[in-house]
């Protein structure tokens, strides 16, 4: 049985009635993240990049990086955009955390040219797609055009969170380019 995105919002809807906080939800969400991955791919010593976006699958991303980095990753996280416009206020406090992390590298990349220069893109060997989650409806717009199509590009073994980048979890249509993810770590659903 499948879930559709209305379904997704009543869900953490009904969550915070019950006491489960977004921010719990993002912590939870976070921590799955990083276990599925280390239950799949050997990340200590491992160099892994989590690209994120500006709103909460972002978040989910700059979580899960705090318990990759704890089971031995080198760990460097990429925000597609300005800290200025994460939308998110719980995403918000979890990317100032990982400034205050000496271990893992936290960077903007508000252009599609400092996209392109991102090295981690190419020399990562684990890359996780925490660009956008459910809900996405038009195609995407620089630089998460361009970061989706290096994603696709690298020889990485790629994870995407909730649903890969550039495709509408509704229609399951692709917006001009999404993210081909070897694995998709859904969440909320048993």
């Amino acid at each position: 049985e499948s879930i559709t995105t209305e379904d997704m919002r009543i869900l953490e809807l009904n969550a915070e009635y019950l006491g489960v906080t977004h921010s719990m939800l993002m912590q939870n969400a976070g921590r799955e993240v990083a276990r599925v991955i280390t239950n799949t791919s050997k990340v200590a010593g491992k160099h892994i990049a989590i690209i994120c976006g500006l709103g909460g699958n972002g978040g989910d991303g700059f979580v899960a990086a705090r318990y990759l980095d704890e089971e031995g990753a080198d760990v460097d996280v990429y925000l597609l955009g300005d800290e200025e416009l994460i939308r998110n206020k719980d995403a918000i406090h979890n990317w100032e955390i990982l400034h205050n992390l000496h271990d893992i590298m936290s960077a903007e990349l508000p252009t599609e040219s400092s996209v392109k220069s991102c090295r981690a893109l190419k020399e990562a060997d684990i890359l996780v797609d925490g660009i956008m989650g459910f809900g996405l409806r038009s195609k995407l717009r620089e630089p998460l055009l361009t970061a989706v199509k290096m994603f696709n590009k690298s020889n990485a073994v790629k994870y995407a969170i909730d649903v890969p980048s550039g495709i509408d979890s509704e229609t399951g249509k692709v917006h001009g380019a999404a993210v081909k993810a070897d694995h998709t770590i859904a969440l909320h659903a048993p």
